[in-house]
């Protein structure tokens, strides 16, 4: 019976799907791969976005440390009493390095490297699905 089977089918004329279905169901795929590649685009700008934001805040709260500290009124001697910061040069280096806000600029590292991650996503999807309407031509 098995081999019986195995001929009716080796011997039937047409062994393709109708052109009709084989069409609709390539159009289909082709437009669920489109949903997807257009997802991962959405979702790879929205990171994007979100990690230049937190840079911007957190440039602006280092920024707002960084000028509330006492490292700007030790930075302005050097202009002021410039020949006896040249004499005790390395006392006043570790004096400035002791009042850098080193948290406040530490805090800048997670949204630059999640804006390298995002980019990093982007370009990936770019480079795995180049053409069909997506910016470069193929």
């Amino acid at each position: 019976m098995n081999e019986k089977l195995r001929h009716l089918i080796q011997n039937m004329p047409e062994k393709e799907p109708a052109e009709k279905l084989k069409t609709a169901i390539l159009t289909r795929i082709e437009r669920e791969r489109t949903r997807v590649i257009k997802r991962k685009l959405w979702l790879s700008y929205a990171a994007i976005a979100l990690s230049t934001a937190a840079i911007l805040y957190a440039l602006f709260t280092a920024g707002n440390a960084l000028i509330h500290s006492e490292f700007w009124s030790l930075a302005t001697l050097t202009f002021s009493d410039a020949l006896t910061v040249a004499r005790d040069w390395k006392d006043f280096l570790y004096s400035l390095l002791e009042t850098l806000p080193v948290f406040d600029l530490s805090a800048l590292i997670v949204p630059i490297a999640a804006l390298f991650l995002s980019l990093s996503f982007y370009a990936g999807i770019r480079n795995d699905f180049p053409g069909k309407g997506f910016g470069n031509p193929a």
